[in-house]
């Protein structure tokens, strides 16, 4: 969010502290104070504004505040606008970056958890495996439920579950 502090705005302290409160805590701030290039014109102080963000009472998760003087006679303060821009979308991209980490962390668990159950079901058996692959070379029907995993040369599809079911059905 940018707040000017442009000459011509009634009551600009109040001004600022109006709009700056109507701010999400999570969005960055800029406020410019522009016509730099009018000095004997000047409305608000550096020292102010400075003053004014140091005393500001935001939690200390929340977006920074910045402070930027400009001049669009002569261009003076837009590469630091400029610049300011890309702090929002780095900010949004950390968060997204962080969401997805956590969702890694919570799915690597999950996949650890599955890994304790797997090892210590019947399909890592694998005499019980060659039985299976034996018995299905020979054509003779498998004996009683037996979870296996697929070999070298078959596919998970073509391999029985424990329940009888074909585990291409218990695919999302």
């Amino acid at each position: 969010a940018v707040v000017s502090t442009q000459s011509g705005h009634y009551g600009r302290d109040e001004y600022v502290q109006r709009e700056l409160g109507k701010v999400p805590l999570d969005i960055p701030v800029i406020i410019m104070a522009s016509h730099r290039d009018m000095e004997h014109k000047r409305a608000v102080l550096t020292e102010e504004v400075q003053s004014f963000i140091a005393e500001l009472e935001r939690p200390s998760d929340a977006a920074a505040v910045y402070y930027m003087e400009a001049s669009m006679l002569d261009g003076f303060g837009l590469k630091y606008l400029y610049r300011f821009f890309n702090v929002p979308f780095l900010e949004l991209q950390r968060q997204t970056l962080l969401a997805q980490l956590r969702r890694n962390e919570e799915d690597l668990e999950a996949i650890k958890v599955e890994l304790d159950v797997h090892e210590k079901s019947e399909e890592q058996d694998y005499d019980r495996f060659k039985e299976y692959l034996e018995r299905k070379r020979k054509g003779l029907p498998s004996t009683g439920p037996c979870t296996v995993s697929a070999g070298a040369n078959e596919t998970a599809d073509s391999i029985p579950s424990s329940e009888g079911t074909d585990v291409s059905e218990l695919r999302d």
